[in-house]
């Protein structure tokens, strides 16, 4: 995958007041873009202990959605650090609009996440939470597959915690990157945090925390 494409989701982010922004940015879009407007946060690690993919780091990327074009929902994306790029393993969603799945895939393409785990998920499995300046996200035991020697086959990813809280002062970035389908526009602002992923049982330190206080970003055909 683009190493561009894998960048922008990690990015995800951006802020302004929900009730009076979120109506006139929607009214705004021009017709075939799509939008997300969200909080939520990201994070890396080291491969916590029987995660089941033999790499060195994990990320992960956790959303609530407040409003765009599929819909509300939360979701959490799962990213493996791979030949130098972090590449998209899983995509969880409490969305199921199948519009939204079918933009998650063409989204990702060519990765498992693209391919294979694009995932619904109920509200009961999946849940990513604002608490004043702290995010905190669940998700209960799931079955992804992962390829091996050219065959897909079932894997197991045990349930997980993930918890972010503000330690340092804000972010604000705006920008855009240009992926083979879409130009994105991000609007990101949010804290340096500090982050525990407790999996199997195991707290885990968590590194590049970005607590996201709310983000927008913009998806632009670029044909």
């Amino acid at each position: 995958m683009n190493k561009k494409v894998l960048f922008i989701v990690l990015a995800l982010a951006a802020s302004i007041a929900v009730a009076s922004v979120v109506p006139a940015f929607a009214k705004n879009i021009p017709e075939g873009v799509k939008m997300d407007y969200y909080t939520g946060g990201q994070a890396n690690m080291a491969r916590p202990t029987g995660f089941p993919f033999s790499v060195s780091n994990l990320r992960i990327m956790v959303m609530e959605t407040e409003a765009a074009t599929y819909g509300t929902g939360d979701s959490i994306v799962l990213f493996i650090l791979f030949m130098g790029d972090w590449y998209p393993i899983a995509h969880f969603t409490t969305n199921p609009n199948p519009e939204l799945l079918a933009f998650i895939k063409t989204l990702w393409g060519n990765t498992p996440a693209g391919l294979k785990n694009t995932i619904w998920v109920s509200e009961d499995e999946l849940k990513v939470d604002r608490h004043g300046n702290r995010i905190t996200a669940s998700l209960t035991e799931q079955v992804i597959q992962k390829q091996v020697g050219g065959v897909w086959g079932p894997v197991t990813i045990s349930a997980f915690t993930m918890e972010l809280n503000k330690v340092g002062g804000s972010i604000h970035t705006d920008y855009s990157v240009t992926t083979p389908t879409y130009t994105i526009n991000l609007d990101i602002m949010g804290f340096n945090g500090n982050g525990v992923f407790t999996y199997g049982g195991v707290d885990y330190e968590m590194t590049d925390e970005v607590i996201v206080m709310h983000g927008i970003n913009t998806y632009v055909p670029t044909s």
